[in-house]
């Protein structure tokens, strides 16, 4: 079947037919399309108008009317959008917002009940089990689809999404999409701005996920307790069936204190809860990836994976748990991780021909680069280089401290260029090399293609190259023009060309 075919969009919705109350006394409303951003608006499309935290979408009611806008829907206004003129039909819907997820799914189509979804949220690995959630669920034979920072889409498929966490109208949008390209299933990124804004509200959530809780966007909530809070509205949502739930992490300690919903389980996992329900034991690194004992259940699973960085132990056992929930065995959990590549740029691992791995990873500061090197420090049996640059119009105090950790956690650097933007290249390189205290181990190399293709030369058997700082990036800011450039696809035509050596040990 065609997504044409199963498209309510082209033949047109009639809002006022879906939603005769909230719409007394207006005619057919129908509409093509229904959007929040008026630059988005084509012809027969509803507009939805809004107060968001800068203005009101009234705002930009002409410019939507000028594109072609069937309808302008609003609601929440100081003033009624006679002052925009904005010459197309206006609608004053009382509690539009809480609509919205309604009209969505008239509009896009609705996902289909039976498919599962699953969220994940926290500070910390959320993209990464996302990913790894849906593509586990692909090699289970399940077609999955994710909503995340990386993007839209099937794994290894993915089109940009603009937010980790899109507006509701946009993932009712992409959920659709999924479900009329086959997807069964989907695994989604639930961001702390999304949860409080409620861009997830009438998405069937069916597992919710706690990966990790640090500290971050205190500007947007104002203290760590709210931060938290917002995290946790995500595990009493209705329709919930499973939460799997961080025993290690204190967000997940006080989730498990407070009363269980009803219809709710819990399914826990960590690695120093030995109340977890899922553990792992025996964790080794080596050239190959990661191996350990999963503990769950009373078996003894083993789990390997290619991944790399034992940080990559918990985002395995998260995933291996939301498969569980979703009524997969331990054991065919396991064997659905062993051969997953990972995260698009975030410790990406590609193997080259002469036993050498080149790593292609987003770390861009110095504490991420250090983080970074030493991941990957217990993988490496031979020398561990490590080639990247700093950004220009950017931190500039950051630069002579990514160099030292550089010089401290690798064998091998090659300061080379990033996105200089509109900042002398030379000069940027010259400022990380202040933190480079021996010359014998480190070198400078602008072109960034020619300095990956001389520390691959010079990598051997058990040797590990880290391409650092622009991970999943497809372009290189120089002034005002953008490059097509990706790390990622320069490491795979590497692996494919077999460009490494024995070099100089």
């Amino acid at each position: 079947m065609t997504a044409a075919a199963t498209d309510p969009r082209v033949a047109g919705v009639d809002l006022h037919a879906q939603f005769p109350e909230a719409l007394d006394g207006h005619g057919p409303l129908v509409v093509t399309d229904l959007v929040q951003d008026s630059r988005a608006v084509t012809p027969g499309a509803g507009f939805v108008a809004l107060r968001g935290t800068r203005e009101h979408g009234l705002a930009h009611a002409e410019d939507a009317a000028a594109r072609g806008a069937g309808v302008i829907l609003w609601d929440e206004a100081d003033a009624g959008p006679s002052a925009a003129s904005p010459g197309a039909p206006c609608v004053h819907v009382p509690g539009l917002r809480a609509l919205l997820p309604a009209m969505a799914q008239r509009v896009f189509g609705a996902w289909p009940e039976a498919a599962p979804i699953v969220a994940v949220t926290g500070t910390d690995g959320k993209t990464s089990v996302t990913h790894l959630i849906a593509a586990a669920l692909e090699r289970l034979g399940t077609p999955a689809g994710l909503v995340g920072t990386l993007g839209v889409g099937r794994p290894g498929q993915l089109h940009p999404a603009g937010h980790t966490t899109p507006g509701v109208l946009e993932l009712h949008r992409h959920l659709a999409g999924l479900a009329r390209e086959g997807c069964e299933a989907a695994a989604l990124e639930a961001s702390s701005h999304g949860l409080v804004q409620g861009r997830l509200d009438g998405v069937p959530v069916r597992v919710a996920v706690l990966t990790r809780l640090g500290t971050d966007h205190l500007d947007f909530h104002g203290s760590q307790a709210a931060y938290a809070e917002a995290k946790a509205t995500l595990f009493d949502r209705p329709g919930l069936c499973t939460r799997v739930i961080n025993a290690d992490d204190e967000l997940g300690h006080e989730l498990l204190r407070r009363p269980v919903p009803e219809g709710i389980t819990d399914v826990t996992w960590g690695l120093e809860s030995s109340a977890a329900m899922a553990r792992a034991e025996a964790i080794q690194a080596g050239p190959e990836g990661l191996h350990f004992v999963l503990v769950a259940d009373g078996r003894r699973v083993p789990v390997r994976s290619r991944l790399y960085g034992r940080f990559q132990v918990e985002n395995l056992l998260a995933t291996l748990a939301a498969l569980h929930a979703l009524g997969h065995a331990w054991e065919a959990a396991a064997d659905a991780v062993a051969e997953l590549p990972g995260v698009p740029g975030r410790m990406e691992r590609h193997d080259l021909p002469g036993g050498a791995q080149l790593v292609v990873d987003y770390a861009h500061t110095a504490q991420a680069l250090e983080a970074a090197l030493s991941a990957l420090r217990p993988h490496v049996r031979g020398r561990l280089f490590v080639v990247f640059g700093c950004g220009g119009d950017r931190d500039r105090g950051k630069r002579p401290a990514m160099g030292r950790v550089a010089m401290r956690a690798a064998d091998r650097v090659i300061v080379t260029d990033d996105n200089p933007r509109h900042e002398d290249a030379a000069a940027i390189r010259q400022a990380v090399l202040q933190g480079c205290d021996d010359p014998a181990r480190c070198r400078e190399m602008g072109d960034r293609e020619a300095a990956v293709r001389t520390a691959v030369a010079d990598a051997g058997p058990g040797d590990i190259v880290l391409l650092a700082g622009k991970g999943h990036e497809t372009t290189q800011q120089i002034g005002d023009r953008f490059h097509p450039f990706s790390d990622r696809e320069l490491a795979a035509r590497l692996a494919r060309e077999g460009i490494s050596g024995e070099g100089e040990r």
